[in-house]
């Protein structure tokens, strides 16, 4: 298996261990309990994945809009372009 392989890996693991982070600290959870639940050193730990996965939430948001005003930008160039070239 090549590198490669072993950093998807990682971080599918990684992913997968923010979802569930969030999910048990959505529920209630301490840091010191997602922590024993998850199996990792310390509460620390813990609230590292809890705020990288809101992080990815939030970015995976502000792609969506990105990608929405550029396709609102791409629309309106084009109804403007043969103007614009004249």
């Amino acid at each position: 298996m090549g590198n490669k392989s072993k950093r998807d890996i990682r971080a599918v693991n990684r992913a997968e261990m923010q979802r569930k982070a969030l999910e048990l600290r959505k529920a209630g959870a301490t840091h010191d309990q997602i922590a024993a639940q998850l199996k990792v050193a310390n509460r620390s730990v813990s609230w590292k994945l809890v705020k990288s996965a809101i992080a990815e939430i939030t970015r995976e948001l502000a792609e969506e809009v990105l990608a929405l005003e550029l396709s609102r930008l791409d629309a309106m160039l084009l109804g403007l372009w043969t103007k614009a070239k004249s």
